[in-house]
């Protein structure tokens, strides 16, 4: 854990993810806007003032000279067609503060910001364990460390365990920093309105999985890093598959998507079912799917390490 702490990448993204998380802070403490109650006049009006600008769209003229031509098929519509329309459209709700329950949403929908977050910290993961194991190959003192250990899949289980462990630390602390940076702005400017104690399991559950993802992350990179003897091999594998190959079998095979990365590490990340997938998955098979692929990289990393030679 001291060697992976004591990387200069590793310092690099832990410091990026910091000066990102006080930049957007400040960035959204002056671009929020201070928080008002539905159906205070003040939203009421932003109301009114939205359903008029819709309304003179149509035509790019007001609605009450009469009938409006919608679209290409000549449809008409009345004034009283288009102001209904107008008023579906336009939410009730038009508040643009920021609420503490923002940083995780509990029902599961994926838009808090700890949920986005989680995809960008994860890729940090796994950057940064692949180039652990990588560089290590890439200087040759892998061969220096199996003289001190030559146990090599304790060695491997090592590595592996270490990089998982400190990703998924090093990820809660900085989900935690991230909503230390957004406090002044909710406190100051948006509300705490919703965070009960079921939310604060909700949102303790979501942090622990974000770690959680983040470590299985850990392990994947550094695991095919082990078995490519490099970083490049890891990140371009990865990258490669999670871009183009689970896009291609989305489209080719929709129904198997389930076996994906991307549709498990999002059911396990929200801890509920996907919306509108083909397919029926269960939170506890995701989880499992998961663990499974990450175990099954880790045991093809420690059998390569075990069987083929190390050159001095």
């Amino acid at each position: 854990m001291r060697r992976c702490l004591a990387r200069r990448l590793t310092r690099l993204l832990i410091g990026v993810a910091v000066v990102a998380s006080a930049v957007t802070g400040v960035v959204t403490f002056v671009n929020t806007e201070e928080y008002s109650p539905v159906g205070s006049p003040e939203r009421v009006a932003e109301r009114a003032e939205a359903i008029a600008r819709c309304e003179r769209s149509f035509g790019g003229e007001p609605i009450d000279g009469g009938p409006v031509i919608l679209g290409e098929g000549g449809r008409r519509l009345s004034p009283q067609d288009v102001r209904e329309l107008c008023r579906g459209a336009v939410p009730t709700d038009l508040e643009q503060s920021l609420h503490l329950t923002d940083l995780w949403s509990a029902t599961g929908d994926g838009d808090s910001v700890w949920a986005v977050t989680s995809v960008f910290l994860g890729i940090g993961a796994l950057i940064g364990a692949a180039s652990m194991v990588g560089a290590e190959w890439k200087a040759g003192t892998f061969t220096t460390l199996l003289t001190w250990e030559p146990r090599r899949v304790r060695l491997a289980v090592a590595k592996l365990a270490a990089v998982a462990i400190l990703a998924a630390v090093v990820t809660i602390l900085l989900q935690l920093v991230l909503a230390a940076a957004l406090f002044p702005t909710m406190a100051l400017k948006g509300t705490t309105s919703g965070a009960d104690g079921e939310w604060l399991r909700a949102a303790a559950g979501g942090l622990g999985r974000s770690g959680a993802l983040a470590g299985l992350a850990a392990v994947t990179g550094a695991g095919v890093a082990m078995v490519g003897r490099n970083t490049a091999a890891a990140l371009g594998g990865a990258f490669a598959y999670l871009a183009v190959g689970e896009s291609i079998l989305r489209v080719w095979r929709p129904a198997q998507s389930r076996w994906l990365l991307g549709e498990n590490a999002t059911i396990f990340l929200t801890g509920r079912r996907l919306q509108g997938a083909p397919f029926e998955r269960p939170v506890a098979l995701a989880t499992v799917t998961l663990v499974g692929y990450a175990l099954a990289i880790a045991a093809a990393a420690a059998v390569s390490l075990r069987s083929r030679d190390v050159a001095g």
